[in-house]
């Protein structure tokens, strides 16, 4: 889902995050400040957005050996032939922008599972018993695989879906 100059999946990756980074700052027993004029709250939605790009750079750095697996099963396209599919048939080339959109989201909740699994585990081993850090070990882990499958399985639809829709677009001359 794109707005004219900006990604909606950074803001979500982004407010993912801030789950996380609180989790983070929170300390039983401490109150963490929070503005209270509502002319501040939009100051957030820069925030999130750049903390998103952040998390889905690192999530397409962590990913990207698992991406380049995909392609070379595939044997995806160029660059060159994705382009052509812009020209001959937007509308296709839109739908592979919606389902790129889609990854996006679950690679950037790899990384922010990730992060809050281990963040949690650190704050129950601190502040709760073993058993609870061992719960939320098992649970994130549990989570964060079902999250790297998910991501596996939308980045290999859509890339053979790209694949398709080249395939297709080709039949018609421009």
């Amino acid at each position: 889902m794109q707005l004219p100059g900006l990604l909606i999946e950074y803001l979500i990756s982004g407010a993912f995050a801030l789950l996380w980074i609180l989790v983070l700052l929170v300390t039983p027993g401490v109150e963490i400040p929070m503005p209270r004029s509502s002319k501040l709250w939009p100051l957030l939605v820069p925030l999130l957005y750049v903390l998103g790009m952040l998390i889905d750079y690192i999530a397409s750095i962590a990913v990207y050996p698992l991406k380049q697996r995909i392609k070379r099963r595939v044997r995806i396209l160029s660059n060159h032939d994705t382009t052509k599919l812009w020209i001959k048939s937007p509308d296709l080339a839109r739908e592979i922008a919606h389902r790129s959109s889609r990854d996006r989201v679950a690679r950037g909740a790899i990384i922010n599972i990730f992060f809050l699994t281990t963040i949690l585990v650190n704050y129950y081993m601190q502040k709760a018993n073993f058993f609870s850090a061992v719960l939320a070990a098992g649970i994130g882990t549990m989570i964060f695989a079902i999250s790297v499958l998910m991501w596996y399985r939308f980045q290999q639809l859509t890339i053979e879906y790209e694949k398709k829709a080249l395939k297709a677009s080709s039949r018609f001359s421009l």
